[in-house]
């Protein structure tokens, strides 16, 4: 079993929301309802916890006008939730070595195809 996982996003790096997956028990179709809920039950702009984030829909969702605690005991869930709430962002520079260092690998490959 793993530990719980929590994760925290500040408003300013929020990811669009997209089903990352579906089973049993998934709340995409009632986030819209959730979001209303929470709106009419705190101030605005309030924080607020998913404790079963599952997916990260629902805490991504919330995320978009709020600070988000997403906690869940399974370790996809911290995973997803971490990737929707608090995404990596590459600076140009590093875009640019990841490129060079991809088609420096590619080349390799393909010399290396050439003399199989």
């Amino acid at each position: 079993m793993t530990e719980q996982s929590a994760l925290w996003a500040p408003t300013e790096t929020r990811a669009p929301v997209f089903r990352s997956i579906h089973y049993l028990g998934g709340k995409l179709r009632l986030v819209d309802s959730i979001r209303e809920a929470v709106g009419t039950l705190s101030a605005p702009g309030s924080p607020v916890a998913d404790l079963f984030a599952g997916s990260g829909v629902v805490a991504a969702t919330l995320a978009h006008d709020r600070p988000v605690i997403a906690a869940d005991i399974q370790e996809y869930s911290r995973v997803l939730c971490s990737a929707l709430l608090r995404p990596f962002r590459f600076s140009v520079g590093e875009m640019r070595a990841l490129t060079r260092n991809a088609e420096r690998i590619a080349t390799e490959a393909a010399a290396r195809a050439a003399l199989v």
